[in-house]
């Protein structure tokens, strides 16, 4: 059973892991073109897109990427509370408080942060719609 419990546990790590890598390339790339669009000067394509959506692309985009971060620094904080209370000996077995206003905000920040680079993608994606009809 605890292998079965290990196998679940490992594949949830890879597959958030995996989201969040894609979140972060997702970010990126509509920072990227935003900025191609905003300052690309003559290399830039010739599609009008108006400043405010450019604006909002960069800043879903931003927000996304600064809750992928904050979400790392709360887990950092959490594992470090189980490791100290392990290392105390306050706790034999290392374990996270679920329930916790902490692990809550780590959970809000990883679907936050999915959000975010959606709505930053679709913004994206209508405006470039927007420019070709």
């Amino acid at each position: 059973m605890a292998d079965d419990l290990k196998k679940v546990l490992d594949d949830l790590d890879f597959a958030t892991s995996r989201i969040s890598d894609q979140t972060r390339t997702i970010s990126l790339g509509v920072l990227a073109l935003a900025w191609l669009f905003l300052f690309g000067g003559k290399n830039a394509p010739l599609l009008e897109i108006s400043l405010p959506i450019l604006l909002i692309c960069i800043a879903l985009a931003m927000v996304s990427m600064v809750a992928d971060y904050l979400q790392y620094v709360v887990a950092y904080m959490l594992s470090r509370k189980v490791l100290d209370k392990v290392e105390s000996k306050l706790v034999d077995v290392p374990q996270y408080e679920y329930n916790s206003f902490g692990f809550k905000i780590r959970i809000f920040l990883f679907w936050f942060k999915q959000l975010a680079c959606i709505a930053s993608l679709s913004v994206l994606g209508f405006a470039l719609i927007s420019a070709f009809i």
